[in-house]
């Protein structure tokens, strides 16, 4: 591909919170903070094919402004 998609990964493609979410996709921890933090993750609706349909057309590339934690 010759064209590059930039994609912010949160609240564009995933939905992560700190607060329960019903039927979440994973947990991670966060471990380096006190206490530990579990983040809650959703994958949107049609991620996947979102993903495999755009990248046989351009370069992908995720970013995300999120602190590092």
């Amino acid at each position: 591909p010759h064209q590059t998609l930039a994609l912010d990964l949160d609240e564009t493609l995933v939905h992560c919170a700190l607060a329960f979410i019903p039927n979440c996709h994973f947990i991670f921890t966060i471990p380096n903070v006190e206490p530990p933090s579990q983040v809650y993750v959703r994958l949107r609706p049609g991620l996947f094919a979102f993903l495999t349909e755009v990248a046989s057309m351009f370069e992908v590339v995720l970013f995300t402004a999120s602190d590092k934690a």
